[in-house]
C-alpha cells in the first residue's frame, strides 16, 4: 500500500475516533460544571495531558522544525519554551488565586472583583470571538493544506476537520476536550519521539555532528529581537489565558492544578525542542527545502506506517487548536447565574 494511502487511512481512523470520543463524553455532563470545566475532577496527571494538548498545536509542531531547519536548535526551540513558560509561571504564580474562585471562564475574574455585567460580558465575547474566529480558520486551512499533500482534495480536508472538531466539542464539552487531549497527547508522545529517533540515526549515518547541532548559541548574532517576539508575549500571557483558566478550574483541588501545569509546561518544552532539532537534522538530510520541511523528512524517513502516525500527530496538533477555539464562544457570552441554572447539552435535563 502506498504511503499516501496508509496516511489517509490513519487520518480518517483518527477523525472518526475524535468523534465517537465527544459521543461517549455526552455521558459524562450531568450538569452545566460538567460541560464547561469536566466537573472540576482532573488530578494532575489529566491536569498536565490537557495542558499539554492545549499547547501543543501546529505552532509548535510544524514551527519549531522549520525554524530549527533553517535558524538551528535553540531558535526553533523559541516558540515552546514561551508556552511551557508561561506553564511553568501559572503552575508557580497564578493558579492559586485563579483556582480559588471556581469560575469558568477569565471574565469571571472580573466579575468577582468588580461585580457582574452582562453588558461588559458581551464585550468581552465580541472582542474575542473575531480574533479566535481567524486563528481557527487559520488551522482548518493547514489541516486541508496537511491532507491536501495526500492526495485528498484540499476543501474537503479544510471541511472534514472543521466538521469533526464542532461535532464533538458541540456534544462533549469540556469532557469531550478533555478525553479527545489524552488521545492527542498519547500520539504525540508516541510519534515525536520515534521520528525524533529515526532522523537523528539518519543524520548520524549521513555524517551529521549531534555536538555541532546543539553546541552553538542559544540566541545568535542578530536573532535577540526574535527570541523576545518569540518568547516573552506567551511566557507572561498564557498563565491567564482561556485554555488555562478553564483546565484550572476543571482540576480537582489547587495542588493537582498547580502541579499539573509545571509537569505540562516541562513537557512541552522537551516536545518543542525535539521538533525543533528535527528541523536541524533535516537540514542536512533535505537540502534546499522552503516549506513543509516536516512532513517532507517523515515521509523520506519513516516506514509508512510511521509516517502515518506522525502526520496524525500533525493533524492532532492542528485539529486541537480548533477544538481548544471552539470551546470558549458559549462561556464567554453568559454570567454565571445563567449557566448554572441551564442544563448541560446531552445531559437529559429539561
Amino acid at each position: 500500500m502506498e504511503t499516501n494511502s496508509i496516511v489517509i487511512i490513519t487520518a480518517s481512523v483518527y477523525f472518526l475516533t475524535m468523534i465517537g470520543t465527544g459521543v461517549y463524553a455526552v455521558k459524562k455532563n450531568k450538569k452545566t460544571s460538567d460541560y464547561l470545566v469536566a466537573g472540576r475532577n482532573l488530578g494532575w496527571v489529566m491536569t498536565a495531558v490537557t495542558m499539554v494538548a492545549v499547547q501543543i498545536g501546529v505552532g509548535i509542531v510544524l514551527s519549531s522544525a522549520t525554524n530549527g531547519y533553517n535558524g538551528g536548535v535553540w531558535p526553533g526551540v523559541y516558540y515552546a519554551l514561551g508556552c511551557g513558560g508561561g506553564l511553568l509561571v501559572a503552575g508557580m504564580v497564578t493558579t492559586k488565586k485563579l483556582k480559588a474562585q471556581d469560575g469558568y471562564v477569565p471574565m469571571d475574574f472580573f466579575s468577582q472583583r468588580y461585580g457582574d455585567s452582562r453588558g461588559i460580558r458581551f464585550w468581552a465575547w465580541l472582542s474575542n470571538v473575531p480574533s479566535l474566529l481567524g486563528i481557527f480558520i487559520a488551522q482548518m486551512l493547514a489541516c486541508g493544506g496537511i491532507l491536501a499533500g495526500f492526495g485528498l482534495p484540499f476543501g474537503w480536508g479544510v471541511i472534514l476537520s472543521a466538521g469533526v472538531v464542532l461535532i464533538y466539542c458541540t456534544i462533549g464539552g469540556m469532557w469531550g476536550v478533555v478525553l479527545t487531549d489524552v488521545i492527542q497527547t498519547t500520539i504525540i508522545m508516541i510519534g515525536i519521539p520515534i521520528y525524533f529517533v529515526a532522523i537523528l540515526i539518519s543524520f548520524i549515518n549521513h555524517g551529521g555532528s549531534v555536538a555541532g547541532a546543539y553546541f552553538t548559541p542559544f540566541i545568535p548574532q542578530g536573532m535577540f529581537t526574535r527570541f523576545v517576539y518569540l518568547v516573552l508575549p506567551f511566557l507572561l500571557s498564557i498563565s491567564v489565558s482561556y485554555d488555562a483558566y478553564a483546565r484550572i478550574q476543571a482540576a480537582k483541588n489547587t495542588k493537582d492544578a498547580a502541579k499539573g501545569c509545571i509537569v505540562g509546561g516541562i513537557i512541552v518544552i522537551i516536545v518543542g525542542l525535539m521538533c525543533s532539532s528535527i528541523g536541524a537534522f533535516a537540514k542536512l538530510l533535505f537540502p534546499g527545502v522552503t516549506d513543509g520541511i516536516f512532513t517532507i523528512a517523515a515521509v523520506g524517513t519513516l516506514p509508512p506506517v510511521l509516517a502515518g502516525i506522525v502526520i496524525a500527530a500533525i493533524l492532532s496538533a492542528a485539529i486541537y487548536v480548533q477544538r481548544k477555539l471552539c470551546h470558549p464562544f458559549p462561556g464567554l457570552l453568559f454570567c454565571p447565574g445563567l449557566l448554572q441554572q441551564s442544563p448541560a447539552p446531552g445531559s437529559g435535563e429539561p
